[in-house]
């Protein structure tokens, strides 16, 4: 029976982990870290904007999820619902300075001589200074830890005894989402560090296309929720 018991623990901890990772995936979570990530310099620090997320995230996991398994609490469907609003805002705040960015890049050109030819080159002063921000980061992560997407996971807390046995699914669904969420930033870092030895000024072009993203997402969330 404790074989039996220990096999039926190690698939519910699998699950969580695969899950996670997963759940890194979402598209409001690839749109805010891409926007965040592409707003920074470096491919260390960049990967690690994704690691960020996710110990943000897990801390809002762990916070609320002690809240379910030692306080019996429940998460409203209307707080979800809210946490997912804001996620919908902060999802556009985030995307709109990256969007001003590449429009003041494009209206500033310098004109340039070879020989008899004079032609204008288009530059941006934008993101040769950037710096990454950790700690926006492991807020917005925090943001979606109590949104309504990871409040589905929660749901499964209700399901797992003894509590122990809850709080370790918790800690390893927490580490796929930071797994998950680093290889996605380090596969953007890595693009990003390509393109950007390749052409001028594509390092604001990658985080334009992000910001668009970003707040086209924002809207679609929001817009549904309004439809609920």
């Amino acid at each position: 029976m404790a074989a039996f018991d220990l096999f039926g623990l190690g698939a519910i901890l699998a699950f969580g982990f695969l899950l996670g990772i997963r759940h890194a995936f979402d598209a409001d979570h690839i749109a805010a870290v891409a926007t965040i990530a592409t707003g920074g310099s470096g491919f260390r620090k960049q990967s690690l904007i994704g690691a960020s997320w996710g110990l943000g995230h897990t801390i809002a996991l762990m916070a609320v999820g002690m809240g379910i398994i030692f306080l019996g609490l429940s998460i409203p469907a209307g707080v979800a619902a809210f946490f997912e609003f804001l996620v919908g805002i902060v999802l556009i705040a985030l995307g709109l300075p990256a969007v001003t960015a590449f429009l003041r890049s494009r209206s500033h050109s310098h004109l340039h001589s070879h020989g008899k030819a004079r032609h204008a080159h288009m530059h941006s002063h934008e993101g040769t200074q950037a710096h990454t921000h950790h700690h926006k980061s492991i807020l917005v992560g925090m943001l979606h830890g109590l949104a309504g997407s990871a409040a589905l996971m929660l749901l499964v807390l209700a399901t797992i005894r003894p509590p122990f046995e809850a709080f370790i699914y918790i800690m390893v669904f927490g580490a796929g989402s930071v797994i998950g969420m680093f290889f996605v930033t380090t596969a953007l870092g890595a693009a990003i560090s390509a393109a950007s030895s390749r052409a001028e000024n594509m390092v604001v072009r990658i985080r334009f296309l992000a910001g668009s993203v970003s707040i086209l997402v924002g809207f679609i969330l929001i817009f549904e929720l309004l439809l609920q």
